[in-house]
This record gives C-alpha cells, sequence and structure tokens, in this order.
C-alpha cells in the first residue's frame, strides 16, 4: 500500500516539474503596458500583495494559474479583448484568493494515499468541477445579469479561439472539462447568496463526513482483538500434561492476585520461541497492548506453550494478522499473533513444544515478531509471570 502510494505521489510530482520546466522554457514576462495595467489593478482590487509575475505563451491551451510559492498567471499569446482579458484575470486571481492550488494539492496527496479507492478518485474529479463552479460564482457574485452574461460569452469566446487546457501538474486553468462548461453558465447566470442556513448545514455535514471517516479509519487498522472467553464445557477428556514433551510444573509462588485461583489451579508455560533474550513490548508496554512482543526473523518456529485444543486459527490483513488462540486446562488460553504461516487448524489437539506457526509481521505489525498473550477466564495476564525458565 505504502509503496504504490509513494509511487503514485513521485509520479504527479515529476509530472508536475515536467510542466513547471516545459512552462519556464517556453514563456516570457508579458511587457504590454495596457495588459500589466489592468493586471495590477486587478492585483489591488484583490488585496494581494505577494508578487505574481504575468507570462505570455505560445503553446499553452487556455490561461492557467500555476505554483505555490512563485505563483504565476500564463495566458495564451492571442489576441486579448480587454472586457475579456479583465474577465479572465479575475478569475485566475479568484483561484488565488481560494488556495485552490493547495487544495489541488491536498487532494492529489489524499488520492496517493487512497490509491486503491475509487470513491476518493470520484471525490478528487467532484472537487475540482465545484472549485470552478465556486471561482464563477465568486466573480459573478456583485455583477449584474448583463455582466454576468458578458462574463459568460467572454468564457465562450475564449473557447472558440483555443482549446481545451490539457497540461500535465497541479494548476488552476480557465478551461478544463467542456462538459461542464454548460453547467458553468447556468451556475454563474443563477448564482445567489448562499443563506446562513444552508452554510451551517454544509460545514456540520462536512464535520460528519470527516468524524466518519476518521472513525471508519480506526476501525479498519485496530486490533481486532478475538473472542478469548472460556468455551462451555463438552464431553471430552480434560486435558493432561504429555510426559514425552516433559513435567510442566506449577511456579513455587505464582501471581494469583488477578484470578483467586488456588495454587493448584495455576500453570506455567513454556516459552513460544527458543533463546528469548528481549522483549521489545511487555505488557501495557503502550496503550492497549494486551501480551508480549518477542522479536525474531520470519520464519522461526513458534512452538505451543502448553497442551491444548486449537480453538481459533484464522488469518486476517489487520489487527493480530494470522493467529492461532490454544485453550488449555483450567481456563487458561494462549494467543500467537502476527505469525508468517500457521502449522495447525481449528479443533486441533497439541501438545507443549509443538512446532505450530512460523514468525512473520502480518496484520498490524510493524516488524517481525510473535506477540503472545495468556489469559484466564477472559482476565489478560502477564506472560513473563507465568512462564518456565525449561526451554529459555
Amino acid at each position: 500500500w505504502i509503496c504504490a502510494a509513494l509511487l503514485l505521489f513521485w509520479w504527479k510530482i515529476i509530472s508536475y516539474s515536467r510542466f513547471r520546466l516545459y512552462l519556464n522554457r517556453t514563456s516570457s514576462l508579458i511587457d504590454d503596458e495596457p495588459t500589466l495595467a489592468l493586471f495590477r489593478r486587478q492585483l489591488q482590487a484583490f488585496g494581494i500583495k505577494k508578487p505574481i509575475a504575468l507570462y505570455g505563451n505560445s503553446l499553452v491551451s487556455a490561461p492557467v494559474l500555476v505554483g505555490l510559492q512563485r505563483t504565476a498567471v500564463v495566458l495564451p499569446n492571442i489576441k486579448w479583448v480587454q472586457s475579456e482579458l479583465d474577465f479572465v484575470l479575475r478569475h485566475e486571481l479568484t483561484h488565488h484568493r481560494h488556495r485552490d492550488l493547495w487544495i489541488k494539492w491536498f487532494g492529489t496527496i489524499v488520492c496517493a494515499l487512497h490509491w486503491f479507492n475509487p470513491c476518493v478518485w470520484l471525490l478528487m474529479r467532484e472537487l475540482n468541477r465545484w472549485m470552478e463552479f465556486s471561482c464563477d460564482a465568486a466573480v459573478v457574485r456583485t455583477m449584474s445579469d448583463r455582466q454576468r452574461r458578458e462574463y459568460g460569452m467572454a468564457i465562450l469566446s475564449v473557447l472558440g479561439r483555443i482549446q481545451l487546457f490539457q497540461g500535465q501538474g497541479i494548476c488552476a486553468a480557465l478551461c478544463e472539462q467542456k462538459e461542464n462548461m454548460k453547467e458553468r453558465l447556468t451556475k454563474m447566470l443563477n448564482t445567489k447568496k448562499t443563506s446562513k442556513k444552508a452554510r451551517t448545514l454544509s460545514i456540520a455535514a462536512l464535520v460528519l463526513l470527516c468524524a466518519a471517516g476518521m472513525l471508519m479509519g480506526a476501525a479498519a487498522y485496530s486490533p481486532a482483538e478475538p473472542d478469548l472467553q472460556p468455551l462451555p464445557q463438552n464431553n471430552a477428556e480434560p486435558l493432561t500434561k504429555d510426559p514425552v514433551e516433559g513435567d510442566i510444573s506449577v511456579p513455587d509462588t505464582p501471581d494469583l492476585t488477578k484470578n483467586d485461583m488456588s495454587e493448584s489451579d495455576a500453570m506455567s508455560f513454556l516459552w513460544p520461541l527458543k533463546d528469548v533474550d528481549y522483549i521489545s513490548a511487555g505488557l501495557d508496554g503502550y496503550p492497549g497492548h494486551t501480551g508480549i512482543d518477542i522479536p525474531r526473523p520470519k520464519g522461526t518456529e513458534i512452538y505451543a506453550s502448553a497442551a491444548g485444543i486449537v480453538t481459533l486459527a484464522k488469518e486476517q490483513y489487520t489487527g493480530y494478522g494470522n493467529y492461532i488462540v490454544i485453550d488449555h486446562a483450567n481456563g487458561y488460553q494462549t494467543l500467537y499473533a502476527q505469525c508468517d504461516e500457521l502449522l495447525v487448524a481449528l479443533g486441533d489437539e497439541v501438545t507443549a513444544g509443538q512446532i505450530i506457526a512460523k514468525v512473520g509481521r502480518s496484520g498490524s505489525a510493524t516488524g517481525y515478531h510473535l506477540h503472545f498473550e495468556i489469559r484466564c477466564d477472559g482476565d489478560i495476564l502477564d506472560p513473563e509471570d507465568y512462564m518456565t525458565p525449561d526451554n529459555e
């Protein structure tokens, strides 16, 4: 996912850089005094103090605003009517005042991060479309009906002498999509001041949409905790220790503070990996961490800590990733998560020390390790308090 996102964003940057280089090589500063005087008046009317250059270019197909830091307006080298040029400059400077180039860059980053989601690309297309509508509405807001018609005629006149803009990169052009022109003209002739109620509802809808997106993202990437409650008793024979794997003795001073168990009910467990000398994250090592993390190279063998029956053997892309849950005696359960490969299946009976999986980095893991948990009757226990040193 991240590789594809970085590749897509890098491609966007390369495309934009090539487009800017193309403009720099083929554009020249406009020195026509009437045009510059009109441009200066427009900058003053918009209250823009930041220097914005005005270029002419024989190869661009439409007026375009480019550059976040070194902003410039590039005009096609055609014979401009003064009234048309006035409307065109208003349009491009309105894009600048609305920070539309920054919004386009933000949308580009979002599309790169969500490259797999077609809805995001559709939203980006709609964002660009409504950006033009918003710009037109801002330009004509204080105009009379006659002036609005003149503005629409100016756009149509410019369209008759140039082609639709097909540039690469992040920019704001006067004419980008032919199918939108009829809708743009209709909206600009019928633009009305947005009511306070409509603005309030729009802001509320946007806040709710953002909140819903964050909640969905949190749900998608939060570890999905499996149900580790003890299973109902069945008629199967109770599990006993495996004499082949050695005696699983009870610790001399077991930690009984969480479960009020008698000393005879407590268990000890073998380490699920050989030669454990480092734990990268212990119980509550960070908020919500319910076990211990033991780093190991990919493919390292994972062992059952005690005899029992496999009650879960599941593969998933988030949370615990590929994980196994084994049900032991006296309500104990162990969990082995972030595995690369599972070597047992649901219902398998395993013995202490049996190889059950291999270390991986599946689910929400950032490195190769085993995430190991012990629970008793649903209570979270610290595995380090229940491990026997026999197989360290």
